[in-house]
């Protein structure tokens, strides 16, 4: 018989919230320590590595100290490897730590400066710039498919939350078994099901629209942006497929709606915009 039980759905997701809460708490106060410093150009220039070091921060002083996070000490739940009997060990912590803080963030920003140099290549012909940013675009748009489809698999499980913990074989059980009751998961479950329907028609949905409109869009973008020399203020590069905000400021596409995730202000004005409202300028010169 064991001693140990293996968390549920429930302890780990109410964890991942309240970790959530401290994550965005932290780099909200460097971020406005950065401002006040250095302004806000240069914030805007290192939001994304300010995102990063937020993180592994608050991984330093708990899981790689080989504490609880705030989240796992609020619901109970302790760390262990595949075992369920041991601690993980420190490479493990270190893995999950470096994963978590910046391995989408590594992907996306390695696949916007492969688009950029494809874009920027003056010997592919227009045919093949058209076709190799597509794939492209199919990857980045994948990443929070991925990510929807793998706590889908997590609600069905109740395992794994993040793909960081699933690569590292990290897994949690309850620090107070005692207080176990038998539990009724079917909740999670239907939410499984629920999640994944909801992906199948959302990506037949963005098929279809890629398949009728993309090539087209990307042909009229990559003419465009030849043509233009404006800076992202954003990434503070030459920006690629433009686009407006309604108080008028010139974005990429990609950055404005990276930045409307976790902001719904104007990076330049600071005035309320909507991703609804955002409009793709297909022949600006």
């Amino acid at each position: 018989m064991t001693l140990f039980i293996q968390s549920g759905p429930a302890e780990v997701l109410r964890a991942v919230q309240k970790d959530q809460i401290l994550f965005e708490l932290i780099e909200k106060k460097i971020s406005t320590l950065l401002i006040k410093i250095f302004g806000t150009v240069t914030w805007l220039r290192y939001r994304q590595l300010v995102h990063i070091s937020s993180k592994f921060l608050y991984y330093t002083f708990t899981t790689l100290s080989g504490c609880q996070t705030l989240g796992e000490e609020y619901t109970n739940i302790i760390q262990v490897d595949l075992t369920l009997h041991q601690s993980p060990s420190f490479m493990q912590r270190l893995m999950l730590a470096i994963l978590d803080a910046c391995g989408f963030t590594f992907i996306d920003h390695s696949v916007s400066k492969l688009e950029r140099r494809i874009f920027e290549n003056t010997f592919l012909h227009e045919k093949f710039k058209c076709k190799f940013l597509q794939c492209l675009g199919i990857v980045k748009a994948s990443l929070p498919f991925l990510i929807h489809f793998h706590h889908a698999v997590f609600y069905w499980d109740g395992t794994y939350y993040n793909i960081a913990k699933r690569l590292t074989g990290i897994k949690y059980i309850l620090a107070k078994p005692w207080l176990f009751k038998e539990r009724k998961l079917y909740g999670f479950k239907i939410l499984a099901a629920i999640t994944i329907i909801n992906l199948l028609i959302s990506s037949l949905h963005s098929t279809w629209k890629w398949y009728i409109t993309n090539p087209e869009y990307y042909k009229k973008n990559i003419v465009t942006e030849s043509k233009n020399s404006g800076k992202c203020s954003l990434c503070l590069d030459n920006r690629i497929f433009t686009c407006s905000t309604t108080c008028g400021h010139l974005y990429c596409w990609y950055c404005i709606f990276n930045w409307l995730e976790t902001n719904n202000q104007c990076p330049v004005c600071r005035d309320i915009i909507e991703a609804s409202r955002i409009v793709p300028l297909q022949n600006y010169n």
